[in-house]
């Protein structure tokens, strides 16, 4: 499939790394020749350099032969009307990103998808929907939605006291809350493991689990004993983020507070928030952090657009005593350092949650989502399973996926099933596999997958 990104920033590149390791062909356009000069030694793709909404470069750039175009620039005109160009020339899918609730509030009067676009993504919704995600569940390092919540992938970090490192997988006590998840993956250092009956957790490892949500809090009482929901969430940084994820909170239990360091802002949030306690603050000033009271029961998220000072400012956090910290990362090359170095509990980029999201999307009818962790390699993806498949009219034991694969989630008539050996899978079932990125060639020939927007299995 041929696919024009217009955009080279953090997402587009982060996008068209996804996509030219799954062989489609990429075009990247962008005015910035010495960003389309280093995606162009990285990645085999075709550099275009111009702007995005201008019909000229487009058409430099094939828009005519062109099955998508996906425009990610920092200008929503530039990416509006890019997309409204490329519906014209006949292109069958666009999506653009699309920061400004006015383009497509109620009330605006714009019907951006009878213009063209196809799908409409905002960076920082879809980021704060999955910061909240994360928050909700003390202990959680990572939350994944499926089938419209229905199913949770969760990921965390296996403490010392905790019931799944004492026996191998197949030798865990407690049946009735074992029947509740299946493992998906586990992360050790650098080192990926599918988890078999006789994998052996160790403390430390990143653990992942799918599970159906109302399912979560018993097995987090029994497999995160120590973890206790937060009394108090602070947000640093009262930018459109800060005041989405406050908005996001706002019908939990949790206190929350906002600092914003100026005042006209701190004001601003202030009126549009009803519960959150706004607060104008310095993030860098410990004294301030002092006072506001940050202990072991608060959960700190510091969402500024700097990077530095968020990671400062978790921190100093970390040194008051909050039990948690999250910080908003732009720049991917911090992820090792903080890894390495383990200065706060989470770093989330937000262009992350918006190209799953475009991935959605792109994957096409039969495939019809697909996720990447943060941390984790690989992808999870969902599969309509249809009559002539390989897997139909077997069970889960008779089944055996491909190397680096695993079936974490079966949806059939609307339930959710946790696959069990004895599940009998059947045409009509959505199943979710999580696959290494050298499997998914592999699930592609299993189910005969095309290319283009019909069955498509993607890497990560």
């Amino acid at each position: 499939m041929r696919i024009i990104i217009v955009g080279a920033g953090t997402a587009g590149r982060h996008l068209a790394t996804g996509l030219c390791k799954s062989k489609h062909d990429v075009v990247l356009v962008d005015i910035d020749a010495q960003a389309l000069e280093e995606a162009e030694t990285q990645l085999d793709l075709l550099a275009i350099q111009g702007d995005g909404a201008n019909p000229a470069v487009l058409g430099d750039a094939g828009i005519a032969k062109s099955h998508l175009l996906v425009a990610v620039t920092n200008r929503d005109d530039t990416n509006i009307l890019a997309c409204i160009f490329a519906h014209s020339q006949g292109v069958p899918h666009t999506v653009a990103r699309v920061e400004n609730s006015g383009y497509t509030g109620i009330g605006c009067g714009l019907d951006l998808k009878n213009l063209g676009v196809d799908l409409i993504v905002n960076e920082k919704q879809e980021c704060a929907r999955e910061i909240a995600n994360i928050l909700r569940m003390p202990g959680i390092l990572e939350a994944i939605d499926l089938f419209d919540g229905a199913l949770n992938v969760i990921g965390f970090k296996l403490p010392s006291l905790t019931p799944l490192s004492r026996n191998p997988i197949d030798g865990l006590e407690e049946p009735e809350i074992i029947r509740t998840f299946r493992f998906v993956a586990v992360r050790r250092g650098q080192e990926l493991i599918i988890p078999r009956g006789d994998t052996l957790l160790m403390i430390g490892d990143e653990v992942y689990v799918s599970i159906r949500p109302q399912d979560i809090p018993a097995f987090l009482r029994w497999a995160l004993p120590e973890s206790t929901p937060f009394s108090k969430v602070v947000i640093a940084g009262g930018n459109e983020l800060g005041v989405l994820l406050a908005k996001a909170l706002n019908k939990t239990e949790m206190r929350l507070v906002l600092l914003e360091s100026d005042s006209d802002r701190a004001h601003h949030c202030a009126e549009r928030l009803d519960r959150a306690l706004v607060i104008k603050e310095n993030l860098l000033d410990y004294e301030a952090l002092q006072q506001i009271g940050v202990d072991n029961e608060t959960a700190y998220v510091a969402v500024t657009d700097g990077d530095e000072n968020n990671m400062i400012s978790c921190m100093m956090a970390t040194k008051l005593g909050a039990e948690y910290t999250l910080a908003q990362i732009h720049n991917s090359a911090y992820l090792d350092v903080i890894d390495s170095l383990s200065i706060l509990d989470r770093a989330v980029l937000p262009q992350h949650a918006m190209i799953n999201a475009i991935f959605h999307f792109v994957r096409g009818k039969h495939v019809s989502f697909a996720a990447m962790f943060h941390d984790l390699p690989g992808e999870l993806l969902v599969v309509d399973l249809r009559g002539n498949d390989a897997w139909v009219n077997r069970t889960l034991k008779e089944i055996k996926p491909p190397k680096g694969s695993i079936l974490v989630g079966v949806l059939r008539n609307g339930e959710i099933e946790i696959p069990t050996g004895d599940l009998l899978l059947s045409s009509g079932d959505r199943i979710v596999l999580f696959s290494s990125t050298n499997a998914i060639r592999k699930i592609n020939r299993i189910f005969q997958l095309e290319t283009g927007f019909g069955r498509t299995v993607g890497t990560e």
